[in-house]
């Protein structure tokens, strides 16, 4: 049977404290915490020990509720980090499209006596941090303050994508891979900042328009939220969110145009042109092929349908172009 936590009594000022230790397995869910402390506010022994047991059964449900995360761990670390950079995404996506708000600019820019600034320093030195303390003895405690230092983002990520986390692995995962994302929205909420005033000096209302709130990414939500679902992890319904615009009885120019929509933001305008550079040719065929066929109903056999449809062009095109040959002879 175990002996009931004792309440000691402070030498130095009297009072009465009840302290319990947290196995080391356990520190990492309690935020680092080696014990749990409490004063019970008094100086009388028989008084401090009415008022032990209920703080006793406090710190026990504490440490239960970590042994339960502690046991689940297992279970929630079979999220893959793809699954976790759906969650970035997601989120990278919702903020950069808010850029414009007054609210969310400052958190990413902040105005000195030297002018306009991108705070990404407040996010790439705790990031350097972590990377520096990685595999010493400071390790734990770096990985504590960083996502201490990330945790009303993480916090806001899950929020969005409505999905719960526990795993000190898999939110570390994700304190980092946002960290990185912050520092890109620094920058652009810099650059977009900077050119707002130059065009505002100059008389004219910025051209700049945030994506409209139409070309959403919950479709892109549900999907994440699925594949965390999958994996076990706790989904939390979506019962109250907008119906994003993007679904399967969208055609393939409007998927078309909400991928590109996506990867500009993410990429910047001058590495998304190179991407779509890419892309642009098979993707008129592909829209060119499907029409307004709703994207959900689009099987295999379409597929293979449209790519022999593209050989078929390819082959009557190198006809064309020998016919026109021969019929103009090259002087």
């Amino acid at each position: 049977m175990a002996f009931m936590i004792q309440p000691r009594r402070d030498p130095k000022s009297g009072m009465w404290k009840i302290r319990k230790g947290i196995p080391a397995h356990l520190r990492p869910f309690l935020d680092g915490k080696t014990e749990l402390k409490r004063s019970l506010e008094t100086k009388d022994a028989a008084e401090a020990k009415s008022r032990a047991s209920v703080i006793v059964a406090e710190f026990e449900a504490i440490t239960a509720n970590a042994q339960l995360r502690y046991d689940n761990q297992e279970r929630e670390q079979q999220v893959n980090p793809a699954q976790l950079d759906a969650i970035v995404s997601h989120w990278f996506v919702n903020e950069r499209q808010r850029l414009s708000q007054p609210d969310i600019l400052a958190r990413y820019t902040l105005e000195t006596s030297d002018g306009l600034e991108a705070m990404a320093e407040w996010f790439s030195e705790p990031l350097e941090a972590l990377n520096v303390a990685e595999g010493t003895l400071n390790q734990q405690s770096a990985e504590q303050r960083f996502m201490s230092h990330m945790n009303d983002f993480v916090d806001e990520a899950l929020t969005l994508s409505q999905c719960q986390l526990f795993s000190h692995a898999a939110k570390l995962y994700l304190s980092v891979k946002l960290a990185e994302a912050i520092i890109r929205l620094c920058n652009s909420a810099f650059d977009l900042e900077v050119y707002t005033r130059r065009e505002r000096n100059r008389g004219f209302e910025p051209l700049f328009m945030p994506p409209s709130d139409s070309m959403n990414v919950q479709g892109f939500a549900e999907n994440s939220r699925a594949a965390l679902a999958e994996s076990g992890l706790e989904v939390v319904p979506d019962d109250v969110a907008t119906r994003g615009d993007l679904s399967t009885s969208s055609t393939v120019s409007h998927l078309v145009e909400w991928v590109n929509t996506q990867k500009s933001l993410i990429l910047g305008e001058t590495a998304f042109k190179s991407w779509q550079a890419d892309r642009n040719r098979p993707c008129n065929r592909l829209i060119e092929f499907f029409g307004s066929k709703p994207i959900g109903q689009i099987q295999k056999i379409d597929m293979r349908n449209f790519f022999n449809w593209i050989i078929q062009v390819q082959f009557h095109l190198i006809r064309i172009v020998n016919h026109v040959r021969i019929a103009i002879p090259i002087a």
